[in-house]
């Protein structure tokens, strides 16, 4: 397994993590009240604020207990952290998902609110449009390497 495969494998693990949080954080804004009111985009946006740092130390501690235990488990004291041309092609497929869903994302967000829906639901929305593209991106990224030829 390349170092590439075993952090993407952590990314995935990191972004299911950060989704459940953000998941669970939302409903409890839900249900206390707080995205009802007339400033419930700016509590939205300070929760999603929050959200990114911790989503950020979220992937690289994954990433570092992954290589760790992976190495642990692999009893290899010096893990190789070689990335080559087929490492760069793989992460440039992957890249290729994510934009794809993001951009559907956003011009679908964009269209919804041309249509008036409403604003709080179209960025709760994008946001998730956004995280399901960097899922699908590292998905096809892990299933680029378990089954390339």
């Amino acid at each position: 397994m390349s170092h590439e495969e075993r952090n993407n494998i952590a990314s995935l693990l990191a972004g299911l993590l950060v989704n459940i949080y953000i998941i669970s954080r939302l409903a409890n804004l839900y249900s206390d009240g707080s995205l009802n009111g007339a400033d419930s985009i700016m509590v939205w946006a300070r929760a999603i604020l929050w959200a990114i740092p911790i989503g950020i130390a979220t992937v690289i501690i994954c990433i570092i207990l992954f290589n760790i235990l992976f190495a642990i488990a692999e009893r290899d004291p010096k893990p190789s952290f070689v990335v080559d041309e087929r490492d760069q092609a793989i992460k440039s497929y992957g890249m290729h998902f994510t934009m794809v869903i993001v951009s559907i994302a956003f011009f679908g967000g964009v269209v919804a609110l041309a249509f008036g829906a409403n604003t709080l639901h179209v960025l709760i929305a994008m946001f998730f449009g956004f995280s399901l593209g960097d899922l699908i991106g590292n998905f096809a990224k892990l299933i680029r390497y378990r089954y390339d030829v």
